[in-house]
């Protein structure tokens, strides 16, 4: 078996990550027993037709997905990681009601950068300094804790 290339270990986090979601997204935010029944009785027997989360149907992506997705596309057209440029992104999809589902807090951000506040100046100050905060301050860390696992 030979190695793949960086591009391909990429793209296949983005659509392991964007199906993940997909098959969790109706119980996002849900508590463990009610996962844990969701895949004994759906996702492990395939029994996965006529469920729906809510207002959404089964394999409906998040904003989990479209974060990623814009990550993703700002990635490749910025050549690296530009902040400014991810945070247009963010707020346009907030902006122009494309997000699907949503974080307060992700909500907040938004909403703060499509009113024109600089990206390092539109969230809510962590209370806790874990991956996300670690990865909000350097993305890098994310890929090379990924990486390294």
């Amino acid at each position: 078996m030979t190695e793949l290339e960086t591009g391909d270990r990429f793209a296949g986090c983005l659509v392991g990550q964007a199906v993940g979601d997909a098959l969790g997204f109706i119980v996002e935010g849900s508590g463990p027993d009610v996962c844990a029944e969701y895949v004994e009785t759906a996702l492990r027997p395939r029994r996965l037709t006529g469920r729906a989360g809510g207002a959404f149907p089964f394999g409906q992506y998040s904003d989990d997905t479209q974060l990623a997705r814009e990550l993703a596309t700002s990635f490749v057209i910025c050549g690296g990681f530009d902040p400014a440029d991810y945070a247009r992104r963010i707020a346009a999809i907030f902006a122009e009601d494309r997000i699907v589902g949503r974080g307060r807090a992700t909500m907040a951000a938004a909403y703060r950068l499509a009113q024109g506040v600089r990206w390092d100046e539109a969230g809510t100050p962590p209370r806790r300094r874990g991956m996300a905060a670690r990865c909000a301050r350097r993305p890098s860390d994310c890929c090379w804790l990924t990486i390294a696992s």
